[in-house]
C-alpha cells in the first residue's frame, strides 16, 4: 500500500515530522515473488520482484539524474548498453565519471544507498553482495541504470571509487516527475512511496527496451491540455477524450498497458504509453495507491466523497498508528456512558479516537446488535448486570471481525481496511468488466 500527498493533513503531521529521515528495513530489498505467471495470458505477466522495485525507487530517492544531452549522448548510450565500446563511449565516460566523481549525488551503489537501510553494517558482505546484484539486474533487465567506470577520481573517498557504481539513466518523463516529488513539503518516507510506485510503472511500460526511449515530449507545463493533445495524434475524437482524461479517477497498471477509469466506470486501455503516464493529472495530486499482486492500482481523490478520512485512516494503519488493540477494547467499552453504548456510530469513532483498527463490516454488525436481547434489554433497564451483557455482546464482535487479522502487518492492514471500504477484493475490482469510454478501438490504443 502506498498513501501518498501534496500537502500532509494535520493529523499526519503529529505523526510524522518533515525532516524524519528515511529508514527502511532490509527486508525490503530481500524479499522474493514466488508466484508464477499466467502463462494463458496475451501479455507478460512475469512477476517483478519487490526487491528489485524498491531497490530502483531507494536510487531515485537518494540520487539526482546525470543531465545527459539529449540530442547527442542518447546515441552513445545505446552504444554501450549494447556493449558496443569504443573510442567515442570511452571519451565520454570518461567525462561522465569525471563529473560523477565530483558529485556523488549523482552515483548509486551500496555506499550511497546503504545509509537508508537500518542496520546495514558497511562490513557484511552479503548484504552488500546481494543489493550489488540486484542494481546490476537493473542495470542489465531493465536499463534503468548506466554502469559506471570504476575509479571516477583518485582523489575521492573510497566509495565513490566503488566498482560497483551507476547513475540513474536518462527518461524525460521521470526525471520531471522525480524532481517535483523531490520538491514537495512531504516526509521521505512519503516520498519514497511515490517512488515506489514510480519505478514500479517504469518497469512495467519500458521492459526490455532502451530506458530513455518515449513516445512523446511535447508536453509544456505552460499548455495544460498537453495531455489531450499527445493522445490527439490518434484519429479521434478529441472532445470525448477531453472529457474521459477530466473525470478519470483510476489507473491501473499492469505490464505492457496502462487502464484508466472515469466516474462511470468506463474504461480507456492504452497498450503503448510509457513514462508520458507521468503527464496524467493524477500524478499531479494526492493519491492511495496499492499493488495487487502484479498491477498498481491508484485511485484518485475524485473517486471517494470522504477521501480525506480514508487517506488518513490508511495513513495512520500504515505507521502503525491504528493497530488492531483487543485488550484496549474492553476497556474503551467501559469508559463509555450509557447513551453511548447504545450508539453504533459513538461507540466505532470512541474506539478510532482510541487508535484501534475497527472495520465498517464491525460497524454494520453493532447496527445489527439493535435487534439482540442484551440490547433491548438495556434500554428497559440500565442496570450494571444488562450494562456488563451489552458490553460482552460489543467485544464479542469485535473478536469475531478482526481476530483473523490480528497478526497481520501493516500494508496487509491496511489493505483490509481499504477493501472493506471499496466493498469488495482489489483482485475483483481490477478484473471487472467495464464498458469501453469511446465506444470503438483506435490503433495502438484498445478498448476493454
Amino acid at each position: 500500500m502506498n498513501v501518498v500527498c501534496q500537502n500532509t493533513a494535520g493529523d499526519i503531521k503529529k505523526l510524522q515530522g518533515k525532516n524524519m529521515p528515511l529508514e527502511l528495513e532490509y527486508k525490503n530489498f530481500n524479499g522474493r515473488n514466488k508466484k508464477q505467471p499466467n502463462k494463458n495470458l496475451k501479455i507478460d505477466q512475469t512477476p517483478i520482484l519487490n526487491s528489485l522495485v524498491n531497490t530502483y525507487a531507494l536510487s531515485l530517492f537518494a540520487s539526482n539524474f546525470y543531465e545527459f544531452d539529449n540530442e547527442n549522448d542518447l546515441t552513445i548510450l545505446k552504444k554501450m548498453v549494447d556493449k558496443k565500446r569504443d573510442r567515442q563511449t570511452k571519451k565520454f565516460m570518461d567525462e561522465v565519471s569525471k563529473v560523477c566523481g565530483k558529485d556523488e549525488d549523482l552515483i548509486v551503489n551500496v555506499p550511497r544507498l546503504r545509509g537508508y537501510i537500518k542496520n546495514f553494517d558497511e562490513k557484511d558482505r552479503n548484504k552488500r553482495k546481494h543489493i550489488n546484484a540486484i542494481l546490476k539486474k537493473i542495470y542489465e533487465e531493465f536499463f534503468a541504470l548506466i554502469k559506471l567506470d570504476q575509479n571516477l577520481l583518485l582523489s575521492q573517498k573510497q566509495h565513490i571509487n566503488d566498482k560497483n557504481s551507476y547513475a540513474l539513466a536518462p527518461n524525460f518523463h521521470l526525471e520531471k516527475h522525480v524532481k517535483s516529488l523531490k520538491n514537495r513539503l512531504i516526509s521521505d518516507d512519503e516520498k519514497f512511496t511515490y517512488m515506489q510506485d514510480a519505478a514500479f510503472i517504469m518497469m512495467c511500460l519500458s521492459p526490455g527496451d532502451y530506458f530513455w526511449k518515449c513516445r512523446y515530449t511535447g508536453f509544456s507545463s505552460s499548455q495544460p491540455d498537453s495531455m489531450t493533445l499527445y493522445l490527439s495524434s490518434y484519429d479521434y475524437d478529441k472532445v470525448k477524450v477531453q472529457r474521459f482524461l477530466k473525470y478519470m479517477n483510476v489507473l491501473i497498471i499492469k505490464r505492457g498497458f496502462v487502464m484508466g477509469l472515469d466516474r462511470d466506470d468506463q474504461a480507456l486501455v492504452f497498450s503503448n504509453m510509457r513514462s508520458e503516464i507521468f503527464e496524467l493529472e493524477i500524478f499531479k495530486d494526492r493519491y492511495i495507491s496499492f499493488r495487487e499482486d502484479d498491477s498498481l492500482v491508484i485511485f484518485s481523490p475524485t473517486f471517494f466523497r470522504n477521501f480525506n478520512r480514508i487517506y488518513d485512516e490508511i495513513w495512520k494503519i500504515d505507521q502503525k498508528v491504528l493497530k488492531i488493540e483487543i485488550t484496549l477494547v474492553k476497556k474503551c467499552l467501559k469508559s463509555l456512558d450509557d447513551s453511548s453504548l447504545l450508539d453504533p456510530e459513538l461507540i466505532y469513532k470512541s474506539l478510532k479516537d482510541e487508535n484501534i483498527f475497527a472495520l465498517n463490516k464491525f460497524k454494520k454488525e453493532l447496527n445489527d446488535l439493535k435487534n439482540d436481547l442484551s440490547y433491548k434489554k438495556f434500554e428497559i433497564n440500565k442496570d450494571r448486570y444488562a450494562r456488563q451483557w451489552l458490553i460482552d455482546d460489543i467485544y464479542g464482535l469485535y473478536l469475531a471481525t478482526h481476530t483473523p487479522f490480528k497478526y497481520k502487518n501493516s500494508k496487509e492492514l491496511a489493505k483490509i481496511y481499504f477493501e472493506d471500504v471499496l466493498g469488495k477484493s482489489l483482485n475483483l475490482f481490477i478484473d471487472e468488466k467495464r464498458s469501453p469510454a469511446l465506444g470503438y478501438r483506435i490503433d495502438d490504443i484498445e478498448l476493454l
